[in-house]
């Protein structure tokens, strides 16, 4: 065989492997984008769940305060439950509107960077609901005066009062630990981890992860 033949069977066989790499790439690419894409659907599902929750609890506390306008105590404690709500209404909707954003034919480190947004915010909204603890007879207030008719301002054990007021106090110290120990360059604790993922975190992380993937295939 002559040398110049085997040169050309040489370069057809080169653009064949080429072509075969660039196939297996397109299909990597699809498999693994296809499965971002479906773990991104059901964060959707369970934020657009979350809102409707949040919107149901909003409606519910504004009835609540306007049943009771005479209840200042009420007005506070609703109010106060009201406010979180509201956060979680509009982080839901901001994610939500996030995830529609995604465009899946975009290249891979673009729609990393819009997961990875979607990912900063996920943990921000983590970190707010955080603030929340120290607010909690707000919670048994309305419950007591809801389920049992119960005005537990009016009705309650003094010392009771005083035991949850010192307790309330004793959180916030945790409260501001727990904010400040929930961010992105925590991650690597394991509890911290667990308490994301079990907030919409898993999804996102499964998301990143397929698309990683694909990206050192790429690199390769």
């Amino acid at each position: 065989m002559e040398m110049e033949d085997i040169l050309n069977h040489w370069k057809t066989y080169d653009a064949k492997l080429d072509q075969s790499l660039h196939l297996n790439k397109n299909i990597l690419r699809a498999i693994k984008t296809d499965k971002a894409k479906s773990s991104m659907q059901r964060l959707m599902i369970a934020r657009s769940i979350e809102a409707a929750i949040f919107g149901f609890f909003m409606v519910a506390l504004w009835i609540f305060m306007f049943n009771r306008l005479a209840n200042p105590e009420f007005i506070i404690a609703a109010g106060v439950l009201l406010v979180f709500c509201i956060i979680g209404f509009a982080g839901s909707l901001k994610q939500i509107v996030l995830i529609s954003q995604i465009d899946y034919a975009d290249s891979v480190v673009g729609i990393q960077k819009k997961i990875e947004q979607i990912t900063a915010h996920n943990l921000q909204l983590t970190r707010l609901s955080m603030l929340s603890l120290p607010f909690y007879t707000a919670y048994i207030m309305i419950g007591f005066e809801l389920f049992f008719g119960v005005n537990l301002y009016t009705q309650g054990n003094p010392h009771w009062w005083i035991g949850q007021f010192i307790f309330s106090i004793a959180m916030i110290p945790l409260t501001i630990w727990l904010y400040r120990k929930i961010s992105s360059r925590n991650m690597h604790l394991k509890w911290v981890r667990s308490f994301t993922n079990g907030l919409g975190g898993a999804a996102l992380t499964k998301s990143l992860q397929f698309l990683k993937e694909v990206e050192a295939f790429e690199k390769q």
